[in-house]
């Protein structure tokens, strides 16, 4: 069985090879396991988890799966039909956010979209 932080980089590398798509933790264990890594679904959410934990991977909860982190102030918004993941920064926004949630402690902000992109609109 993998030891968990070459797991962590191994579901890291996932992730990033497959942005801007972001993918479940079965997902990412049957990927593992189709590479011949032997690594149950419980340690791969565990390894998401530190990753998350140590601010490399976000949760994309209107798409119930995981991406790498890149703008730490972005609107997330996900297409439905196609899974990609876009985010547009919102330094403004998140800064009043946080002004709102002033007497709140270990506030997270989390802003999703979920519907369909431009390209899949058109079709």
């Amino acid at each position: 069985m993998p030891r968990p932080a070459p797991l962590q980089d191994h579901v890291l590398r996932l992730l990033q090879d497959h942005d801007p798509r972001p993918l479940t933790g079965l997902g990412l264990a049957a990927m593992l396991r189709a590479e011949g890594h032997a690594a149950p679904a419980s340690l791969v959410f565990r390894a998401i988890r530190r990753l998350i934990d140590r601010g490399l991977v976000r949760k994309i909860h209107v798409a119930s799966a995981y991406a790498p982190v890149g703008d730490s102030c972005a609107i997330i918004l996900w297409c439905r039909a196609c899974g990609e993941v876009t985010e547009i920064e919102s330094a403004d926004g998140f800064a009043r956010l946080r002004r709102a949630a002033a007497g709140l402690a270990d506030a997270r902000y989390i802003v999703e979209l979920a519907g369909r992109c431009s390209r899949c609109a058109a079709l």
